[in-house]
């Protein structure tokens, strides 16, 4: 699939995901709205086309790159340090895959055989995989610091400076 058409999925898969109608490119039907994921996205990179872009080059880079995880390794890094210091968490990752999905199958069409949503799918759980075991370590790293934590702690002000 060439690299404009990866963009056109992950514009549409971003719509699907957060119901973003009016500036996605393509009509996704079946829309989801997912409100817990919507600070998750930068706003500015979606409309900008830096969200869409980004990930595209990503899941890009993921699949030729698949059986080689030394390749990715600072990538997959970097993106695990980005989604902790967002909370993301493993249940995130079974959403975002249904609509990337559902984005495969709509922007390929009839090239989107079982088996090929089936390849991706496998793909995908691979990846979530590695994404959630290199968080889970992240998460206990971060915990087992002093005055360490994980997630959203509540926190007081007691004073501006």
């Amino acid at each position: 699939m060439h690299k404009w058409r990866w963009y056109v999925l992950t514009t549409g898969f971003l719509c699907s995901l957060l119901r973003l109608h009016n500036w996605a490119p393509i009509s996704i039907t079946g829309c989801s709205k997912n409100p817990e994921l919507r600070n998750v996205f930068n706003s500015v990179n979606q409309h900008s086309g830096a969200q869409p872009t980004a990930l595209a080059m990503a899941v890009l880079a993921y699949a030729e790159h698949i059986d080689s995880r030394q390749v990715l390794s600072h990538a997959l890094n970097r993106t695990a340090n980005k989604h902790v210091s967002l909370d993301i968490r493993p249940e995130q990752y079974d959403i975002v895959g249904k609509h990337l999905l559902a984005s495969i199958g709509e922007v390929l069409g009839e090239a989107a055989t079982p088996g090929l949503i089936d390849a991706w799918l496998v793909a995908y759980q691979q990846l979530a995989a590695i994404m959630s075991g290199a968080q889970a370590d992240l998460y206990s790293k971060s915990v087992a610091k002093k005055g360490g934590w994980s997630g959203w702690p509540p926190f007081v002000v007691k004073q501006k400076m």
